[in-house]
């Protein structure tokens, strides 16, 4: 019996400690009813952004010649390096010229960044098949994802 009870008061207390990590203080009664429906599906929508970012970091560096017998460490590593400069640079002159609207349009500004987001994530699983305009291709893709 004592046993049964620690049972139940450890799924009481990990049930609290999961509540007060995944949810926002005093729900459900401080959040608009469709909140946990939301929630679900940006749920899934985060999980197969995280997927599509495992097969698009795979598609990279397979374009990149990681496991090829005719291409080096220090090539793939110069081109990785590369790609990432695009995105920092790009980053940067997007924010110093688009920052003042931040403020303003919220909604939209978070619309626009997830739709470029999967245009970043789509380039990155095609460019292994674009051949001598790979680099190009996942700059770009690099660029939509800063």
């Amino acid at each position: 019996l004592t046993s049964m009870i620690m049972n139940k008061f450890s799924l009481i207390k990990a049930k609290s400690i999961l509540n007060s990590i995944f949810l926002p203080v005093g729900y459900p009664k401080t959040v608009p009813q469709e909140y946990f429906r939301f929630q679900c599906w940006n749920l899934l929508q985060d999980s197969c952004s995280y997927l599509r970012g495992i097969m698009s970091t795979q598609a990279i560096l397979q374009g990149m010649g990681v496991g090829r017998s005719d291409i080096t460490a220090v090539q793939a590593t110069i081109q990785w390096i590369l790609r990432d400069g695009a995105s920092m640079l790009g980053g940067l002159l997007f924010t110093s010229i688009s920052s003042d609207n931040f403020g303003q349009n919220v909604k939209s500004w978070r619309l626009f960044a997830d739709l470029i987001n999967n245009v970043g994530i789509t380039l990155d699983m095609l460019a292994p098949l674009c051949g001598v305009h790979f680099l190009t291709m996942v700059c770009t893709a690099s660029l939509c994802k800063a």
